[in-house]
């Protein structure tokens, strides 16, 4: 995989303290909403921590030399309120949810759920499944699956089938006492 790009700000040691200037604020929030969101699709990361951690770490990333909240170069590290400010923009903008009521963990979507859910309407109607059941497994793991689904972790897909269920594109089943969730597209 290639090396993750940061943007140029992520140098600015400014950039890693809350702005109290409104104007100034809303670019920040800007720039850290575009760059967890390219860090998240690039790394295929799904769910990110707003804590700050024991070990002194401040996210927990498949690749600890490539962080996303601390450039050691300029020895700055966005605190945890810092970190909930950009990542409620995220959600606000439809590209994630807090996965608790206190802010701690942050699901990411790569496309918003409105988006996913229309692409599973699209691929369900273009091959004919209305009545097909699956597996989550068989949606993370099948060839006949788009290749983008098959990236995305198995909470994710979750979620976007019971927003699915929302919309009337499938029904959710199953997943109870370590059983496998179905989908069953109507």
């Amino acid at each position: 995989m290639a090396a993750f790009l940061y943007p140029p700000f992520y140098a600015y040691p400014p950039y890693f303290t809350l702005q109290p200037v409104e104007e100034t604020r809303a670019k920040q929030v800007q720039a850290w909403k575009a760059l967890i969101f390219d860090f998240c699709v690039h790394h295929n990361i799904h769910t990110v921590s707003a804590d700050d951690h024991a070990d002194g770490t401040v996210d927990v990333l498949p690749d600890p030399s490539s962080p996303l909240f601390v450039n050691a170069a300029i020895h700055r590290a966005l605190k945890r309120e810092a970190k909930v400010v950009f990542l409620d923009a995220l959600v606000a903008e439809g590209h994630g949810e807090w996965l608790e009521a206190d802010k701690h963990r942050c699901r990411v979507f790569f496309k918003t759920l409105a988006e996913y859910v229309s692409d599973v309407r699209r691929w369900v109607d273009e091959n004919a499944l209305h009545g097909s059941v699956y597996t989550l497994y068989e949606m993370a793991e099948a060839t006949e699956i788009p290749d983008e689904w098959k990236r995305l972790d198995r909470d994710v897909l979750h979620r976007i089938f019971v927003a699915c269920q929302s919309s009337g594109v499938s029904s959710v089943f199953g997943g109870e006492n370590g059983e496998d969730v179905g989908v069953k597209f109507l």
